[in-house]
C-alpha cells in the first residue's frame, strides 16, 4: 500500500494510525515453514488457514491460536478467505442471541458473511 495514498494523518478518525509501509490483509492460507518452541498444534509442513496482520505479504508470522490445520493443499484457496468472514458471521449470530431453532432473516445471503450465516 503506497504511503502517499493512505497515511495515518489522512485516515478517518475512527481508524488507528498504522506504520508505513502498511502490508494489508488479515486472512491467509499456506504451508507452515517454522514454528516456535511452544507451538504444539501445528508443525512445519502442515497446511493451515487463519488470520493475522500483514497477511498479503509473501510470508507472515501469526499466533498459533489464530490458525486451523487443513487436511491438505487442495483447500488452500477456499480457506484463505474464510477467516474474517467466518468470525464476522459468528459474531453477528452471537450479538443477535441466535440459538438452535431460532428464526434468522439474512439480508444479502449471497455475500460472504450472509452465506456463512445461512450455512
Amino acid at each position: 500500500m503506497h504511503h502517499l495514498v493512505f497515511t495515518a494523518r489522512s485516515s478517518p478518525s475512527r481508524l488507528k494510525p498504522f506504520a508505513v509501509p502498511c502490508i494489508p490483509c488479515s486472512d491467509f492460507s499456506g504451508q507452515v515453514l517454522r514454528v516456535g518452541s511452544a507451538v504444539t498444534k501445528v508443525a512445519a509442513g502442515d497446511y493451515v488457514a487463519g488470520f493475522g496482520k500483514g497477511c498479503a505479504a509473501h510470508l507472515c508470522v501469526v499466533e498459533d491460536t489464530n490458525v486451523v490445520k487443513l487436511s491438505g493443499a487442495s483447500h488452500l484457496k477456499a480457506a484463505s478467505t474464510a477467516g474474517v468472514v467466518t468470525l464476522t458471521a459468528s459474531e453477528c449470530l452471537r450479538k443477535a442471541a441466535a440459538t438452535a431453532g431460532s428464526t434468522v432473516v439474512v439480508i444479502g445471503a449471497s455475500g460472504g458473511v450472509g452465506h456463512v450465516i445461512v450455512q
